[in-house]
């Protein structure tokens, strides 16, 4: 990479009802990486209460790292149309699609989601050199039926939005945002995938294919890597080898949402590094926070309680066929 920077430029994006898994978050960051000193943190504030604020920039004190909150407008105000968005996630989300407008000052980013742990030094990701594309993301297996939802065929590569190192002077070069907005509209503001979807239908030669540790995803550590593949109907971007040695020492855990089990902040979490995720909790204001209520559908409820009570590879068998065929369909219905 040729230029140089000042600071590592961290962007988060989150609403008050995230304030916790953001908290959490950036004390693993901070614990990781601030002792180098160069570390700035952006935070696109969907509305973080005013105590929440002040706590997060004591935070950034102690650690001696930069931190600032960056209001925006209301997201219609870039789309022109109203955007679907699942409980799962906030509209604060999708705010990363429009970064270049937002931070105009800033040529180079990381965005990082907020339900995720930073486990390493982030330096090597950031100086990573990614041979003039837009965006460097993880790639996850994804189906067929899955990809046709938002306009791809065959085996195209489908990356995952939790974590992007973002060329912003590529994206303004090569008019990635206006590309975003044209397709949001395109389908009057119905994405599938929300954000995530919307990155993957407007680009292709712009994504940059990062190391599978920088984003290792619950699927994993739930289904493993085959099943991982029969779950998506698909086959994975990434080697046996290189899967399992992002499990072994993974640079950022990110909690995606699973259909077999919950994430830290729900109760009977059992992913491997839910205990670390209570630890760095304990650390901060919400020590005592109660953890969230499942609120999953019935259905999910009920295809969950079937997945759990079948043999597990017929179980993912059974998870993929509703994730990978009914799943699609519907959706395909509903638009």
């Amino acid at each position: 990479m040729g230029d140089t920077f000042t600071f590592m430029d961290i962007i988060y994006a989150s609403d008050n009802k995230f304030a916790m898994v953001l908290t959490v978050s950036i004390v693993s960051l901070l614990k990781t990486n601030a002792d180098t000193g160069d570390l700035f943190i952006h935070i696109i504030d969907g509305g973080l209460s005013e105590e929440n604020r002040k706590a997060l920039l004591a935070l950034a004190e102690e650690y001696n790292s930069r931190m600032e909150f960056v209001r925006t407008e209301s997201l219609t105000s870039y789309t022109c149309v109203n955007v679907s968005c699942q409980n799962k996630i906030t509209h604060a989300a999708y705010f990363r699609l429009f970064l270049p407008e937002i931070m105009p000052e800033l040529t180079r980013a990381l965005y990082i989601d907020c339900d995720t742990l930073v486990l390493e030094d982030l330096h090597p990701l950031w100086e990573t050199d990614m041979e003039g594309c837009a965006i460097g993301a993880v790639c996850e297996p994804w189906g067929r039926q899955m990809l046709r939802l938002i306009g791809k065929e065959g085996s195209a590569s489908y990356f995952n939005s939790g974590v992007l190192l973002l060329d912003l002077a590529a994206w303004r070069q090569e008019n990635v945002q206006q590309r975003f907005v044209n397709y949001i509209r395109s389908v009057n503001g119905c994405i599938s995938f929300e954000d995530q979807g919307v990155i993957n239908a407007a680009l292709d030669k712009e994504l940059y294919r990062l190391p599978a540790k920088y984003n290792v995803m619950t699927v994993y550590y739930d289904m493993g890597y085959e099943g991982a593949c029969t779950l998506r109907h698909a086959k994975n971007p990434y080697s046996r080898d290189e899967i399992t040695k992002a499990l072994e020492h993974p640079v950022i855990v990110h909690f995606t949402n699973s259909f077999a089990s919950n994430r830290p902040w729900l109760e009977g979490s059992s992913h491997p590094y839910a205990g670390m995720w209570d630890d760095l909790r304990a650390e901060t204001g919400f020590r005592d926070a109660e953890y969230w209520q499942d609120n999953r559908s019935r259905s999910r409820k009920v295809n969950r309680w079937i997945y759990e009570h079948l043999p597990k590879p017929i179980g993912i068998r059974y998870v993929g066929f509703i994730n990978s065929v009914v799943r699609p369909y519907a959706e395909r219905i509903i638009k």
